[in-house]
């Protein structure tokens, strides 16, 4: 707009332009009050478009305009608007949630911190997952919508909350540099300033670290029980969890449905289509009762848990279980065999 602000008080098109004659100052007015309509519509129908980011106002009773000799109109000054975050929380499991810093805790935290400074949290993330890899479903929606200026910026409890991998740590710091607001409601860091940026630089990497670590004892301590022979994942069908650190035990009710699985298929009489409706005619169920799915039978079929091996899916790696086997090791490569067509 073509005014200035000199003590508080707005200056008019004749104090700006005292050379010019009136017609001009006129046609000059005409021409801003054109300029001032144009604009207003066009937000108009910005913000009343579909999929708009809904945080862009333009507040048109406060938007004034210069007028010819002193007299104010009657619009008010354009006045700033507190801040509207996105509040973030997370925990890394369910039990971490009963034991650590619950999400009703951060939650909290986040709101006293927010009255006090004045922001409005306008939507909240609440995340369930571990931040030891990257790829939280949550927490990159919540960056995408700020990238698309959905709010001002967001609000965590903690750094550990939203940069326990550098990567994601980088991409906090990509908004940051674009102007997008980030509070942390538990730890007071300018990251304006070059200070408060190194500061957070520094915990996030000690967070970084600290999951690194956390991840290499959690893969000892899981080689370390199946190195004697314990699986330390949720039993398979026909077999019942005892607790950590315990061998699985035989589930004297599906056990025999699920032996009767492997007889049935071994003749080559079955497909699976066929296997599942008569193992399921005799009885057999998953673990939450239901019908087990067509994968699950073509997983249970090819598992070796059942003749006492245990194998890592993810690595291929086999090691001997401590625990009882099913069925023979005969039985299992013939099952295998009419899996494959040998």
């Amino acid at each position: 707009m073509v005014n200035t602000m000199t003590e508080g008080k707005r200056k008019t098109l004749r104090e700006l332009y005292p050379h010019l004659p009136d017609a001009e100052l006129s046609e000059a007015q005409d021409r801003i009050d054109r300029y001032i309509k144009l604009a207003l519509d066009v937000f108009e129908r910005l913000r009343n478009e579909s999929g708009y980011p809904k945080n862009i106002q333009v507040l048109t009773e406060d938007i004034g305009r210069p007028t010819l000799d002193g007299e104010r109109s009657n619009q008010k000054e354009m006045t700033k608007t507190h801040e509207k975050l996105f509040g973030y929380i997370r925990v890394s499991t369910a039990r971490q949630g009963e034991h650590g810093v619950s999400l009703h805790e951060q939650r909290d935290a986040i709101e006293r911190y927010a009255q006090q400074n004045a922001i409005e949290v306008c939507r909240w993330f609440e995340e369930r997952i571990t931040a030891a890899k990257r790829g939280r479903p949550i927490f990159n929606e919540m960056l995408k919508l700020l990238r698309r200026g959905y709010a001002d910026g967001m609000v965590i409890h903690k750094i550990d909350r939203g940069a326990r991998n550098l990567k994601d740590w980088s991409d906090v710091g990509e908004l940051i540099d674009e102007g997008v607001e980030v509070h942390f409601a538990n730890e007071s860091l300018d990251l304006h300033s070059r200070g408060g940026r190194l500061s957070a630089d520094i915990q996030a990497v000690v967070a970084a670290d600290y999951i690194r670590n956390l991840r290499e004892e959690t893969r000892k301590g899981f080689y370390g029980r199946i190195k004697q022979g314990l699986y330390p994942l949720p039993a398979p069908i026909g077999y019942l969890d005892r607790g950590g650190g315990k061998v699985k035990e035989l589930d004297r009710a599906r056990a025999p449905l699920v032996r009767a699985a492997f007889e049935l298929y071994a003749t080559a009489t079955y497909n699976l289509e066929t296997l599942n409706e008569e193992i399921y005619r005799r009885g057999l169920r998953n673990r939450r009762g239901g019908r087990v799915s067509m994968s699950g039978l073509s997983k249970l079929l090819n598992n070796p848990f059942y003749i006492g091996i245990i194998r890592l899916d993810s690595t291929g790696e086999t090691f001997a279980g401590a625990h009882q086997a099913l069925i023979r090791k005969s039985l299992f490569d013939r099952v295998h065999g009419v899996l494959t067509g040998k």
